[in-house]
């Protein structure tokens, strides 16, 4: 029986990874089209949801027939997750509280608290995700668990965006900058804080924000977008010359040749706001 239930964990905890694997893969792929952006994409790979069905069937085993073994809290943080990928957020809620609340002492207890407030937030629970991310934030940098506290930091930037306090945001995506050397992290929050920065009129500061984000971003897939918002930024700052740099640089570049179209349409934009008509 012990036997047993090891195995039909590790089997679910190896599909689960493939499935998110699959999920993250999507989500470059249709930021490289010009999809707009999102934490996940809209629509989830057959296989990976296959995946994620066999992992909840797997786990849901484990507390069904082997309650009282070591990796009830584990099965219960995988479940949520598939759940939450599956976007069947009010089943991940209840996975989630289920294991803080029978296993606060869990090494599992500050990972599932970050994937509830994930969760809430989808669920427009934005206030409730607020104080369990504050509360987790401090606990984590107290601690001295840099990678915890940054990545909590950078959901409690977004709540501040979505609550529309946009100070509190930036201040929120600095900590980021303060805990951790994640860089997937840190460009995705130099993102956010250069979207902020732009919607405050704040545009010299968002250029170089979203330029930072495309240096630590991963493949072209992912330095698209922050490299365009940038070269907008610039048109938005009247600094023409840099954006028709940033435009050639991004038009001789291979990479983004399927997407080419988008960075001749915002050179056009920027030369007729420097009133190049006939470059236009």
């Amino acid at each position: 029986n012990t036997v047993s239930y090891f195995n039909a964990y590790y089997n679910a905890d190896r599909l689960f990874s493939q499935a998110e694997d699959e999920i993250l893969e999507a989500e470059k792929t249709a930021r490289l089209r010009g999809s707009p952006q999102g934490e996940r994409p809209a629509i989830i790979p057959a296989s990976a949801r296959q995946k994620l069905t066999v992992v909840n069937e797997k786990c849901s085993n484990i507390l069904s027939f082997h309650p009282e073994s070591a990796l009830v809290d584990d099965a219960l943080l995988l479940i949520g997750k598939s759940y939450f990928y599956q976007t069947e957020y009010l089943k991940a809620e209840r996975k989630f509280s289920e294991l803080l609340s029978q296993f606060p002492t869990s090494s599992l207890a500050p990972e599932a608290e970050l994937w509830l407030v994930k969760t809430m937030i989808r669920l427009g629970k934005n206030d409730e995700a607020l104080a369990v991310a504050q509360s987790l934030a401090q606990e984590a940098s107290g601690q001295g668990a840099n990678d915890l506290a940054g990545e909590t930091f950078f959901w409690i930037g977004d709540l501040q965006v979505l609550m529309g306090n946009k100070t509190k945001a930036l201040e929120s995506f600095q900590k980021v900058e303060d805990f951790t050397s994640d860089a997937s992290l840190l460009s995705s929050s130099r993102l956010k804080s250069g979207t902020v920065l732009f919607s405050l009129g704040e545009y010299a500061r968002a250029a170089s924000a979203f330029l930072k984000a495309a240096e630590l971003a991963e493949g072209p897939a992912m330095q698209f977008g922050p490299k365009l918002e940038a070269l907008r930024s610039l048109r938005a700052a009247r600094e023409y010359e840099a954006a028709l740099q940033l435009a050639e640089e991004m038009l001789s570049d291979f990479r983004f040749s399927s997407v080419s179209k988008e960075v001749l349409f915002e050179r056009g934009l920027t030369y007729a706001a420097q009133g190049a008509r006939m470059e236009a």
